[in-house]
């Protein structure tokens, strides 16, 4: 099949999903055209739905994307398998994502993909992919993101600054000039707080690809940790200190958007929250009471519920509770000062199951 011939098998397969009634099909190649479809290879297959999602224009009348919702099956299809993307065929695809990144869905309060693109940087981040030799494209298109976030908090500051007053919505407080400068200023230095949280676990994806990234951020551990994190020193001694270091931290934290900022004071950024997991991974099962002692605190301090922002990082807390499984004594100790009632159950759960 020829390149020029997937753009009309494409048509074909969008006019026979709308006729159906099953959408999204989980068997997506029943119709006749998504069986040829399903012949091509995942990444050339991939590449066409993306350029012909880009070029269909949104139904009259309507904001919605017609060919997003008709052809987005056909890159779930296509990732179903086990895409081996390399530099030729990853290429072209990120390129494409680039140049349509501003197709997005506004949302109330964050921005979203309407199409899959955070499950094609999935998949290619899965495979056995170069990311170095596809970095340039990869800091492309997070800055793509970055200067369309920025480009819609000006735009929304220029409505608020320009369009007529708000005053009959119940509840609303006008922005003066100078509180939302400071809006579009949070978000050029964070525009990731713009997108909802698939689209933000894309943009991480993305920067992990990229050389020369920081290895860590400037939130409250990771200014701690800077020495050692610096240093060539290894072993399991390390590990404990980089952990009994996490639980003295501010509490201070920077609202964005729909959640705390993380890798900003008292929550842990994602390079810092790999780096945290990896010392619990290194000190499970704990090998003494000092141990299991700074495993036991460093999950009470990140169960703990800063007000107005939440709990600091379920996601360590509960590696710290998994290597803590050996420990039932230890966790019936730190169990009075568990404040969340679905962290004592499961700190509970473990102890029972221990018994």
């Amino acid at each position: 099949m020829s390149d020029t011939d997937i753009p009309s098998l494409l048509a074909d397969f969008a006019r026979e999903m709308a006729h159906s009634k099953g959408y999204p099909l989980p068997k997506w190649t029943s119709v006749p055209a998504g069986s040829a479809l399903e012949k091509l290879p995942a990444p050339q297959m991939i590449l066409g739905a993306l350029r012909a999602i880009e070029v269909a224009p949104p139904l009259e009348d309507s904001l919605a994307w017609v060919m997003d919702y008709h052809l987005s099956p056909v890159i779930v299809g296509a990732l179903r398998k086990r895409v081996e993307w390399d530099v030729e065929s990853a290429s072209p695809v990120l390129e494409q994502l680039t140049r349509m990144a501003d197709r997005l869905d506004e949302g109330l309060i964050t921005l979203g993909i309407p199409y899959p693109a955070p499950a094609v940087i999935a998949s290619m981040d899965r495979s056995g992919l170069d990311k170095v030799s596809v970095a340039d494209l990869a800091s492309a298109l997070v800055e793509r993101y970055g200067a369309l976030a920025v480009e819609r908090s000006q735009q929304v500051a220029k409505v608020l600054l320009e369009g007529p007053p708000l005053d009959d919505i119940p509840g609303y407080t006008p922005l003066t000039k100078e509180q939302l400068e400071e809006g579009i200023a949070r978000v050029s230095a964070y525009p990731d707080q713009s997108y909802d949280p698939t689209a933000r676990k894309m943009l991480a994806t993305l920067r992990s690809w990229i050389p020369g990234a920081p290895a860590w951020e400037a939130d409250d551990w990771g200014e701690q940790a800077r020495s050692l994190l610096e240093s060539e020193a290894s072993g399991r001694e390390v590990e404990l200190e980089l952990l009994q270091l996490y639980p003295q931290h501010s509490g201070k934290f920077e609202w964005a958007t729909t959640s705390a900022r993380a890798g900003y004071g008292a929550f842990l950024g994602p390079n810092n929250l790999a780096r945290l997991l990896k010392a619990v991974a290194a000190l499970t099962p704990p090998h003494d009471d000092k141990e299991a002692d700074v495993l036991a605190e460093a999950m009470v301090s990140a169960w703990e519920s800063i007000e107005g922002a939440g709990r600091r990082s379920v996601k360590l807390g509960n590696q710290c509770l998994k290597a803590l499984a050996s420990r039932p004594e230890v966790l019936k100790r730190m169990l009075p000062r568990i404040a969340a009632a679905s962290a004592r159950k499961q700190v509970q759960a473990v102890i029972d199951a221990a018994s």
